[in-house]
């Protein structure tokens, strides 16, 4: 488990979907097994780093927020 091994997972399906339509998520307890939380979230951060401020902020809870009206 790296950064760079799971870069295509996280990237493909932005690239389809676009930032107002994609969200991340974990699988913990059960990611667990290849990472901690916060090497989990930290590589979500790196692999969008060359995102604009915007579409981070959309990745990371700004699409949740709208699409589960929370």
């Amino acid at each position: 488990w790296s950064v760079d091994s799971i870069r295509p997972y996280v990237l493909e399906p932005i690239e389809w979907f676009g930032p107002d339509r994609a969200m991340f998520g974990s699988n913990f307890p059960v990611d667990r097994l290849m990472a901690s939380y916060d090497r989990l979230w930290n590589a979500f951060r790196q692999i969008i780093g060359d995102f604009s401020p915007d579409e981070q902020r959309a990745l990371l809870g700004a699409t949740a927020e709208r699409i589960y009206r929370i």
